[in-house]
This record gives C-alpha cells, sequence and structure tokens, in this order.
C-alpha cells in the first residue's frame, strides 16, 4: 500500500504519516522497486492506533511509551507497567488545561459584561 492510501485510510495527510516515520512512532517503510513506500496491514495499524491516541489528547512522547501496549485492534491499551502511569500524567495535564481554559473564558466573560453596548 502506497503513502496516499495509507494516510487516506486512516484520515491523515500524507505529511503526517511521513513526520510519524522521522519521529520513530512508525517504522520506515519498505521500498518497493519504483522507491515509493510499501506499506502493509501491519504499518496501517500502528498509524491507526497512533492516529487514535493522539485523537484521545496524548502527546507524542506520551505515545511513544503507550503504543507498544496498545492493543492490535487498536481500540484500547493492554496492561502493561508504563501505561497508567503515563495515562494518568496526560489526564492531569488535560483537566490542568480546562481549569486554564475555563479561567481564560471567565475572564473574557467578564471583559464583554463590562462593555457598553454599541448603537448599530
Amino acid at each position: 500500500m502506497r503513502i496516499g492510501e495509507v494516510a487516506a485510510t486512516v484520515g491523515v495527510p500524507t505529511q503526517t504519516i511521513r513526520f510519524y516515520e522521522r519521529t520513530g512512532l512508525l517504522p520506515p517503510p519498505r521500498r518497493g522497486p519504483d522507491g515509493y513506500r510499501d506499506y502493509d496491514g501491519v504499518d496501517v495499524q500502528t498509524a491507526e492506533q497512533i492516529v487514535a491516541l493522539s485523537e484521545a489528547g496524548l502527546t507524542l512522547s506520551a505515545i511513544r511509551t503507550v503504543l507498544p501496549c496498545a492493543a492490535p485492534d487498536g481500540t484500547r491499551l493492554r496492561a502493561c507497567p508504563m501505561v497508567t502511569p503515563e495515562l494518568r500524567r496526560q489526564l492531569d495535564t488535560i483537566h490542568d488545561r480546562i481549569t486554564a481554559l475555563t479561567q481564560s473564558a471567565n475572564a473574557i466573560e467578564n471583559y464583554l459584561a463590562t462593555l457598553e453596548p454599541r448603537n448599530v
């Protein structure tokens, strides 16, 4: 399978697949006689797992940590020693960001409430 097909299958641009390769998340694929990347089903499955973990809000570093523990179907993680602590760190970070964004939203709402209505 060529890179465009993999990208379409997992729902990301081809540049994202190349980025996953450069960062070591996705192993470099074999090259066909024509020099094009040639991905197999395992590569596609790995890319799907990376995308799913990314969409869940995990950083690339966290994905690198938990990816070896991803179940083959990509929908869950197996119990590996490093998974729970890493997911807890990620969850704490997300909660901290939610708190910060809530404070920002409240501040903006307060600013808006103090503005005088303009005549249109």
